[in-house]
């Protein structure tokens, strides 16, 4: 908490931000009345922005506590990810490559597991960092661990998350494609054996 409260960031697609999950994060802020939001996308700026931010008033929430920026170069943006102190993620399709620049920046995420798998990607992700404890089974539990992290001390876990995803088969590209051509090679032993044993044709 660098500037004295907690700053809270989504880096997803605006069309991402489902009225669900705005309510839920104004439920966490509510919770921390000294909270900030961040809200970044290449496509968040001029009427898209004050309409996004009109959404926030409506449940509660001073617009003057949640900041939005447009598009900015891939290095800025990049950087972006230290002004917050904790990710909240999108809802149902949840965040896949802004989960990873988070944690790669040490930003930690709270996530809300979805039935299907494009709102199951974070938990995935969190799941390979030993970070199960940041996913949220219902929006209930998703505020509550929201709150409870923010009045964490996060110092250690943010200093420790980039080598903590280097270490996993997704922050590494070589182990990654290595598990991948094996994935590969599998599903073909699999489609040969199936030919092979009903004598079709390949």
């Amino acid at each position: 908490k660098k500037n004295g409260y907690i700053t809270l960031g989504s880096y997803n697609r605006v069309e991402k931000i489902s009225d669900p999950i705005l309510q839920v994060w104004c439920d966490v802020m509510k919770a921390l009345p000294d909270s900030r939001m961040i809200l970044k996308f290449g496509g968040l700026e001029g009427e898209t922005a004050e309409r996004l931010k009109a959404k926030f008033a409506q449940h509660g929430i001073d617009p003057s506590r949640v900041e939005t920026r447009g598009h900015t170069p891939r290095e800025e943006h990049i950087r972006q990810y230290s002004d917050i102190d904790m990710m909240v993620d999108s809802w149902p399709h949840v965040g896949g490559i802004t989960t990873l620049e988070a944690a790669m920046m040490g930003v930690p995420c709270v996530t809300l597991l979805g039935p299907r798998a494009p709102s199951r990607v974070s938990a995935s992700i969190l799941t390979s960092l030993g970070m199960t404890d940041w996913i949220a089974e219902t929006p209930e539990q998703y505020v509550q661990i929201a709150v409870e992290k923010s009045r964490q001390d996060l110092s250690e876990l943010r200093a420790g998350l980039p080598a903590r995803l280097k270490a996993t088969t997704v922050g590494n590209p070589t182990a990654y494609t290595r598990e991948l051509e094996q994935v590969y090679r599998d599903a073909f032993r699999m489609w040969a054996t199936h030919v092979s044993s009903n004598g079709e044709a390949a």
